[in-house]
């Protein structure tokens, strides 16, 4: 079984004053047509998906192309999880309803990680994503109560989502 994982994608980027939507678009032609080739079971991209909370409109345009083309043309599911850069509102809008596209996001921190089986090759069992963004100390405290009390730190709070994730009922 194939994954292809890519992160820090930062759409959106200024650099130097100059916009990068251009480059990133060409890149992001080949790595379509890298999935083309390959046909992964699944494409995971690992947060900092734009380069700010609020990305400009060309940035959410060229990450909707992209997507439309993974999943929707070459029908390969992507699982997606909110970054650091990212705002995980704005990046999980609509994750219910896109799963049924095979478009899976963890916007927010959530009690209970996204849990996406995918079917194994062959014979084996199948392989189990769960997808847990980006840990912010305080969302993590909020979102697990009583649990999550002596979470004061980034390490705390993703030790404490991957320690749900691991006891997790898949």
């Amino acid at each position: 079984m194939r994954f292809i994982h890519t992160a820090d994608w930062h759409l959106g980027r200024l650099f130097h004053g100059v916009h990068l939507t251009a480059d990133q678009a060409y890149v992001l032609a080949l790595f379509v047509e890298l999935v083309a080739d390959v046909r992964p079971a699944a494409v995971l991209i690992a947060g900092d998906v734009y380069d700010r909370g609020v990305p400009p409109a060309e940035a959410v345009d060229l990450l909707d192309h992209v997507l439309q083309e993974i999943v929707l043309r070459l029908q390969v599911p992507v699982v997606m999880i909110a970054g650091n850069h990212d705002s995980a509102g704005r990046l999980g809008f609509a994750a219910e309803v896109l799963q049924r596209q095979g478009l899976y996001i963890a916007g927010r921190v959530a009690a209970q990680p996204l849990t996406i089986p995918f079917a194994a090759d062959g014979d084996g069992p199948p392989v189990v994503v769960q997808a847990v963004p980006y840990a912010d100390p305080v969302e993590t405290r909020a979102t697990l109560g009583n649990e999550g009390a002596a979470i004061h730190d980034h390490q705390a709070a993703l030790a404490a989502l991957c320690e749900r994730a691991r006891r997790a009922d898949v």
